[in-house]
């Protein structure tokens, strides 16, 4: 019985891999024929006077600029440097693992060892040191404790009965809008409470102190200097997600720039990429509730010619991952060695 599972869990992670395979080659097809139209394109483009190439930008230790890594010149020792990789999202705001020379150039020969633990950045927890989440249980306390908070949560209750956007006809639009104008003064009146207003000042100063103490509590906790790949994608900006404080975009980026060095790397298929053989990776399945789906937060390597797969070490957590071979390429594009 177990031999016949081992057999039929070999058969389908070959079948998964021999159609990763297609799809790659299909994909690689498809970039040659776009470069092919291209090249016998109709139209004559005009003529132009060719503008001298940009010259590299030069990356020493006091570089404080954003720069792709394909076009920069190292004007210092990678010896001296730790290089980390950053990944953006929505849940976790940013995943950054940080890896030494000597761990990178294991990594560029394929060689096997265990990934150093991330660091997670979550918006909850800037929340908490800004003092907004106290904020909102105070709000939250009020409205069930004061008279006041009490007549505000039942006039939040009748308008958001009464939306202006579920309005049926004009005279039902009319009606709600009078009804809402109707509550604004007593809402404005609870939100906008002079101690309510000083304590949100308070929280704009707050907020700038503890996002600019992240970059600089990352730097300090080395003794070499920080490269920082960032990738260039996914900054979690006009997100959806139900439950989570909205406090993405680059400003992250900004603030790291201004303490260490900062190279935008591009991360296609990083999170989809095994760092030790750059093969594809599957994704495990999990049963929830009787039934079978995708745990997309794990990736797992099946090439069987990998060191991890064969250590029985191939499952990674997958932003984790992605920080690696975000790293993995921007250390191959600084020294002119093209990895990922």
């Amino acid at each position: 019985m177990v031999q016949e599972e081992r057999r039929l869990k070999a058969a389908a992670q070959k079948a998964t891999r021999d159609v990763h395979a297609a799809q790659d080659s299909l994909a690689n097809l498809r970039r040659t024929r776009y470069h092919l139209q291209e090249a016998t394109d109709t139209k004559k483009p005009k003529k132009t006077k060719p503008s001298p190439p940009i010259p590299p930008t030069k990356i020493n230790k006091t570089t404080r600029v954003e720069e792709d890594p394909r076009h920069t010149q190292l004007d210092l020792d990678l010896k001296e440097c730790i290089l980390s990789g950053t990944d953006y999202g929505i849940v976790t705001m940013a995943t950054t693992v940080t890896h030494t020379l000597e761990e990178l150039e294991k990594l560029k020969a394929g060689q096997f060892f265990k990934l150093p633990k991330p660091t997670k950045l979550v918006a909850k927890d800037i929340a908490w040191k800004t003092g907004q989440f106290q904020l909102q249980r105070r709000l939250q306390r009020a409205k069930e404790k004061t008279g006041a908070g009490q007549e505000v949560s039942q006039a939040e209750a009748i308008l958001a009965h009464n939306s202006l956007a579920s309005a049926m006809t004009v005279q039902q639009l009319n009606d709600r809008f009078a009804q809402t104008r109707s509550k604004v003064a007593k809402l404005r009146e609870f939100y906008h409470h002079p101690q309510i207003e000083r304590r949100r000042r308070h929280l704009q100063w707050r907020q700038w102190l503890v996002k600019t103490k992240i970059p600089v509590d990352a730097k300090r906790k080395h003794d070499k200097t920080l490269i920082q790949a960032i990738g260039h994608a996914g900054t979690g900006v006009g997100s959806r997600v139900g439950g989570h404080f909205r406090l993405g975009g680059k400003w992250h980026r900004h603030i790291s720039r201004q303490h260490t060095i900062v190279l935008v790397t591009n991360e296609a298929r990083t999170s989809m990429t095994c760092p030790f053989c750059r093969h594809r990776i599957i994704h495990p399945r999990k049963t929830v509730n009787g039934r079978s789906k995708l745990n997309l937060g794990t990736s797992c390597c099946t090439n069987p010619s990998c060191e991890a797969y064969q250590q029985q070490k191939n499952c990674f957590g997958r932003d984790s991952l992605s920080c690696t071979c975000i790293a993995l390429r921007c250390y191959g594009q600084l020294t002119n060695c093209e990895i990922l």
